[in-house]
C-alpha cells in the first residue's frame, strides 16, 4: 500500500504543472525565443500512464502564445480519439497580451466529429475541435485534457515542437509504467534531457527541453524526422481488441500481424473457377500473376476502413469479391488470396509510404513507422511488387511513395524485413518534341510531344482520368508560355506494360519572341517546366534532399520565319554538379531551321548543407542557360 501511494502522490506531482503567470504573459518571452518565431510553446507537458498490458492514459498540458497571424494555426486544440478512447476532463483558457483571463473554453464551444479522410468510407475516428475567435496579437491560449485508452497497439510519437516557425520554452514528456512493461524509446536530433527512474514496481522515464528556437522552414528540406526532435516510443507487450502481441522485434511484430491475416482467404468457388479459366493457357507464372493482377484492378475500388481492430486487419476475401471495394489491406489480402488460388503464393507486406512515413529505423519495430500494404509475389526470375489500391498503376510498379526502402513481409514464421526496388533517375524519363513555327511579329504556333515514365508518369497520371474541361485548365496553367491558346490535345496511359503516359498539344503563343527593330529575340521554351528551382539559399541549416531523380530528354525545333536569317546562336555550356547534370545545344539545320537538345539529369539523394553552394552555383547556371536567346534579324 505504501508503495502504490508513493506512486501515486508522484504521479500527481509530475502530472500538474507549475503554472506562473509569466507563462501566460507575452512580454516574459525572451527576444532569442522570437526569432523566425510566429508563436512561442510556453508550457508542454505530456504525461503516459500506462496501467495494464492493454490501458494507459495520455494527459496534456499546453500553453501556447500567438506572436502573429502567420500562427494563428497554433491556436487551435484538436483532441483525436476512437470506439477504444475518450476524453476526460477537456478545457481551456484565452489571455490577452497582459496575461489577463478573456474566455475560459467550455463544453458548448467545443466542437465534435467525425474525422474522415475523403477517400475513407467507414472510420471511428473522432475529433474534439475549439479554434479561437481571437486575434489581437500576441495572445495566449492553455488547454488541459486527457484521453484515456482502453486497448493499446502503439503509443504517440512526442515531438515537442508543433512546426516550422514556433519555439518552446519548456516542454517536458513523462512516462510512468508498471515495471513489469518494457517501454521501448528513440531519440531524435538532439539531446532531450533523457532521465530514467526505477523503483520496485514502477519505472518512470522523463524527456525535456527549454528554450529551443524555432526552426525556420527551408526549401528542399528533409522531412520532419530528419529534423525536429522526437522521441519514438513503442511498447513490447500489446492487447488490442481480443489480440494480443510482441513487438520487442520485427519477427515478432510480423507474428501478431499474420495472425490477423489469417483464415481471410477464402473465395466463393465459382471466383476459383473463373481465375481457373482466366489463367490456364498463359504458360508463365509472371502472365498469370499480371492477369489476375489486372483482373483485381478491373473489379474493385479503394475506400479506406478503419473501424477498430479493422484499422490493421484485412476484410475477407469473400467480402472483397462480394463488394468490390476495399483499403490497402483489403485489396492486398485479396490479390494474394486469388495467386494462392491458382497456386502462386505472395507475401502481404507491410511498408511506409510517402515521405512523411517509412520504416526509417530499422532497429525500432513498431506500428508507428508503416501505414501501408503492398504485395510481394517472388517467382522464380525475379520478384514482382504489386500496388493494389491503385486501379490505373502498371503492372509491377510501386510507385515512387513506396519505392526504394524497408518493408516488413508477414509470413507464418514472423516478419521479415526485406528492401523494394527503386527506380533510378535514368528510369524516370521526360522525353518532349516541340515543333514550333515563329512567325516575324514573335507569335507562334507549336505542336508538342511528351511521353513521361516510371516517376515521370506519375507526374501526369492523375491528369488522364479527368474531364476534357478538367484537363485543358489544368495544361493552360500548367504548360509555361504567355499568351498561350491550346486548339486540341490529347493525353493517354499507355501502362498497360510499363509505366508510361503520352501529352500532345497543338497550340499558339503570341509572345514567343520579343521584336525589337529589325531583330527578333528568340527565346528557349520547353513549355514543360522544371521540377528543380532557379536557385536555393546556400546560408542553409539542414540537409538538401531530392526524393527523386529524373531525367529530361527534349528536342525543340524553330521555324526561321521567312525574311530572317540567324545572327547569333548561343554556343553549348554543359553544366555538372554533384546534384545533376545539364547539357543545352544549339544548332541551324540549314537556312530554315534551328534545333536545340536538351538533356537534364537530377540525381535522387540527400545533400549535406555545405554543399547549398555548389548546388546553388548549379542552379543559377542552369537557369541562365535557359535565358539564352537566339537572335534572328531580316535579311538586308
Amino acid at each position: 500500500m505504501k508503495n502504490i501511494l508513493l506512486t501515486f502522490f508522484g504521479t500527481l506531482l509530475i502530472s500538474i504543472p507549475a503554472f506562473s503567470q509569466n507563462s501566460r504573459d507575452a512580454a516574459s518571452i525572451p527576444d532569442s525565443l522570437k526569432q523566425h518565431a510566429n508563436a512561442v510553446i510556453r508550457e508542454y507537458t505530456v504525461t503516459y500512464n500506462r496501467t495494464s498490458v492493454g490501458s494507459y492514459s495520455r494527459e496534456v498540458h499546453e500553453v501556447t502564445t500567438i506572436l502573429n497571424s502567420n500562427g494563428l494555426k497554433f491556436a487551435s486544440l484538436a483532441v483525436f480519439y476512437d470506439r477504444n478512447s475518450e476524453v476526460d476532463g477537456i478545457s481551456g483558457e484565452i489571455y490577452d497580451t497582459h496575461g489577463n483571463l478573456l474566455k475560459k473554453v467550455r463544453n458548448k464551444d467545443i466542437q465534435d466529429y467525425a474525422y474522415n479522410d475523403s477517400y475513407t468510407l467507414f472510420a471511428d475516428s473522432r475529433v474534439k475541435f475549439f479554434r479561437p475567435a481571437y486575434k489581437i496579437y500576441p495572445f495566449t491560449v492553455e488547454y488541459n485534457y486527457t484521453v484515456n485508452h482502453s486497448e493499446l497497439v502503439s503509443f504517440s510519437n512526442w515531438r515537442p515542437f508543433s512546426g516550422y516557425n514556433i519555439s518552446v520554452e519548456k516542454a517536458q514528456m513523462n512516462f510512468i509504467t508498471p515495471a513489469q512493461f518494457n517501454l521501448r524509446h528513440k531519440e531524435l536530433n538532439g539531446d532531450l534531457g533523457f532521465t530514467k527512474k526505477i523503483d520496485k514496481n514502477t519505472i518512470e522515464y522523463h524527456w525535456e527541453i527549454s528554450d529551443a528556437k524555432a526552426f525556420k522552414k527551408e526549401s528542399m528540406a528533409p522531412d520532419a524526422m530528419d529534423i525536429f526532435p522526437t522521441v519514438l516510443l513503442s511498447p513490447d507487450k500489446i492487447s488490442y481488441e481480443g489480440t494480443t502481441g510482441n513487438f520487442s522485434s520485427w519477427k515478432s511484430y510480423g507474428e501478431w500481424t499474420y495472425q490477423l491475416i489469417q483464415d481471410r482467404m477464402l473465395l466463393p468457388e465459382e471466383t476459383v473457377l473463373k481465375l481457373m479459366r482466366l489463367t490456364d493457357s498463359i504458360p508463365d507464372e509472371r502472365g498469370k500473376v499480371k492477369a489476375i493482377y489486372q483482373y483485381m484492378q478491373a473489379k474493385t475500388r479503394y475506400v479506406n476502413i478503419t473501424l477498430g481492430i479493422g484499422g490493421f486487419q484485412p476484410l475477407k476475401a469473400e467480402d472483397v469479391d462480394d463488394k468490390g471495394y476495399g483499403d490497402c489491406k483489403a485489396l492486398s489480402n485479396y490479390t494474394r488470396s486469388l495467386l494462392h488460388a491458382i497456386g502462386i503464393e505472395a507475401y502481404y507486406t507491410e511498408i511506409g509510404s510517402g515521405d512523411d512515413n517509412n520504416i526509417k529505423f530499422p532497429d525500432f519495430p513498431g506500428v508507428s513507422q508503416t501505414n501501408h500494404i503492398i504485395l510481394c509475389v517472388p517467382l522464380k526470375q525475379d520478384t514482382v511488387w504489386l500496388e493494389c489500391t491503385n486501379q490505373h498503376y502498371p503492372f509491377n510498379y510501386l510507385g515512387s511513395s513506396s519505392s526504394d526502402r524497408y518493408a516488413l513481409q508477414i509470413t507464418k514464421e514472423g516478419g521479415k524485413l526485406v528492401r523494394t526496388p527503386s527506380y533510378p533517375d535514368s528510369a524516370n524519363i521526360r522525353t518532349s518534341r516541340i515543333k514550333v513555327r515563329l512567325r516575324d511579329n514573335g507569335s507562334a504556333a507549336f505542336h508538342m510531344e511528351s511521353e513521361f515514365r516510371d516517376a515521370e508518369y506519375e507526374n501526369v497520371l492523375g491528369l488522364v482520368y479527368l474531364s476534357g474541361k478538367e484537363q485543358k485548365d489544368l495544361l493552360m496553367q500548367g504548360l509555361d508560355i504567355t499568351g498561350l491558346e491550346i486548339h486540341q490535345f490529347s493525353i493517354t496511359d499507355d501502362s498497360r506494360n510499363t509505366p508510361k503516359a503520352t501529352l500532345s498539344v497543338e497550340g499558339e503563343t503570341n509572345r514567343y519572341a520579343m521584336p525589337s527593330g529589325n531583330r527578333l529575340f528568340v527565346g528557349i521554351n520547353f513549355l514543360l517546366g522544371n521540377e528543380f528551382p532557379e536557385k536555393l539559399r546556400i546560408d542553409r541549416k539542414y540537409s538538401i534532399y531530392q526524393p527523386d531523380g529524373f531525367t529530361y530528354r527534349d528536342t525543340l525545333s524553330i521555324d526561321i520565319p521567312a525574311g530572317y536569317r540567324v545572327e547569333y546562336l548561343p554556343k553549348q555550356s554543359p553544366v555538372a554538379s554533384p546534384y545533376g547534370t545539364y547539357h543545352l545545344n544549339f544548332q541551324q539545320s540549314g537556312d530554315t531551321t534551328i534545333e536545340v537538345t536538351r538533356q537534364v539529369v537530377i540525381h535522387k539523394g540527400t545533400f549535406e548543407a555545405t554543399d547549398a553552394k555548389v548546388i546553388n552555383e548549379f542552379l543559377t547556371s542552369v537557369a541562365a542557360e535557359e535565358r539564352k536567346k537566339v537572335v534572328l534579324v531580316k535579311k538586308t
